[in-house]
């Protein structure tokens, strides 16, 4: 079963109103019964920027009544170990992608995730992670689809 799983850039998005295909997908993935899942590291990024923006009152309380609808995983010690094995590898392949995203792909990685994310310039670096942007349609990004965001 696909299980999704709502990356920093997607939530953003939503909370920022800036959904074209956004909604649609979101709406159709909730009829049609998949798991839509935020990762406890998605909810630092979350918090983070709300507590350092201008208003960070307002904008604490508008994720944490976003979060609410959602299922939020806990970051285990097998979710660490991939993690850890994923930052090696992109670092020798010389593609990083940064500590906290590398979190968040190596938990989707080692949980068969797919993610749903603006971010395809980062994520897409990521051998094996299945991806999805909302903001062009309901579908898995083919891998020729990546790689033209990857390098484009």
């Amino acid at each position: 079963m696909v299980v999704l799983a709502l990356d920093t850039s997607e939530i953003v998005a939503a909370l920022r109103r800036r959904p074209r295909y956004d909604r649609r997908c979101f709406d159709q993935a909730r009829h049609e019964g998949v798991p839509l899942l935020i990762s406890a590291i998605v909810v630092h990024e979350l918090v983070r920027g709300a507590s350092i923006s201008q208003q960070p009152a307002e904008n604490t309380a508008l994720v944490e009544r976003y979060l609410r609808d959602f299922e939020t995983i806990d970051f285990t010690t097998d979710d660490a170990a991939s993690s850890g094995r994923l930052s090696s590898e992109l670092r020798a392949a010389g593609t990083p992608i940064g500590d906290i995203d590398t979190l968040i792909a190596g938990q989707a990685l080692a949980r068969s995730w797919t993610l749903v994310t603006r971010n395809v310039r980062h994520f897409g670096r990521v051998p094996g992670l299945s991806l999805i942007d909302w903001s062009i349609g309901p579908d898995p990004l083919s891998a020729e689809e990546i790689a033209g965001r990857v390098n484009g």
